[in-house]
């Protein structure tokens, strides 16, 4: 709890933040002729939720069990949550972004016919957009997004018989990175300037999601007896999203 509770500190100042760049520049007392000034007048700072799917699995580092054990490609968890979205310097914007998000995996393999892990997470990330302006109202985009995961707990299921998923079962923070690449649509909500960004990224966990009980072998899993814990295994996964952002005045 601690852990989440300075992890939500650190992104509750990274908000605030964004919100007092907005009235800062739009107070015009500094770079008053500049285009920087110029586009926070003009409604670049946006604020938006988002939310779309995570395909979700999980990389095992021991190949011994990648050998067995094949996850699918094809598990599809939710994802949502809102953002602050601000330029740092012309094409280059941070969004800092609080949201939920399903991760987990879906393995078949020789000795099972399914088994399943999912946990519910609430995720913290910072993206780091490079923009590619093609048009006043189309642009394409890249972005690198530095995450953290704090786990809410879950479910392990193998062939039929089912468990909550505990600290036991789940290490409880998680670091991970995210690329990917998108396009953006800017048009206008009433009198409100909007961005949709529609992108696909791809998740890769630094962090083995393996418990300390896992690794010591005294978990309560129900596949814990199928293999020896002697590698990692880290959060992957496909996700596609859809962001709406409406600029602040």
């Amino acid at each position: 709890m601690k852990k989440l509770v300075a992890i939500s500190f650190f992104f509750l100042i990274c908000f605030i933040y964004s919100s007092a760049q907005v009235e800062y520049y739009q107070s015009g007392k500094r770079f008053r002729k500049t285009d920087y000034c110029e586009c926070y007048r003009d409604g670049n700072v946006l604020m938006g939720v988002k939310v779309g799917v995570n395909s979700a699995y999980m990389f095992y580092g021991d190949k011994a069990i990648r050998d067995v054990y094949n996850p699918s490609l094809i598990n599809p968890l939710p994802v949502g949550g809102i953002f602050v979205e601000f330029p740092v310097w012309k094409y280059i914007k941070l969004a800092p972004t609080i949201e939920y998000k399903g991760i987990g995996t879906v393995i078949k393999g020789e000795l099972i016919d399914e088994y399943s892990l999912s946990s519910r997470t609430v995720n913290f990330n910072m993206p780091i957009i490079l923009d590619f302006p093609i048009s006043e109202t189309f642009m394409p985009y890249c972005f690198i997004a530095p995450e953290v995961d704090y786990s809410l707990g879950g479910s392990i299921e193998l062939d039929g018989n089912k468990i909550d998923m505990g600290k036991s079962n789940m290490n409880t923070v998680n670091f991970g990175t995210k690329i990917g690449v998108g396009v953006s649509f800017i048009g206008w909500a009433g009198n409100t300037k909007m961005v949709t960004r529609i992108d696909a990224g791809y998740n890769i966990g630094w962090t083995n999601t393996f418990s300390d009980d896992e690794i010591k072998g005294v978990a309560e899993a129900l596949n814990l007896n199928m293999y020896e814990i002697k590698g990692t295994r880290q959060n992957r996964g496909f996700e596609i999203t859809v962001s709406f952002g409406f600029a602040l005045k």
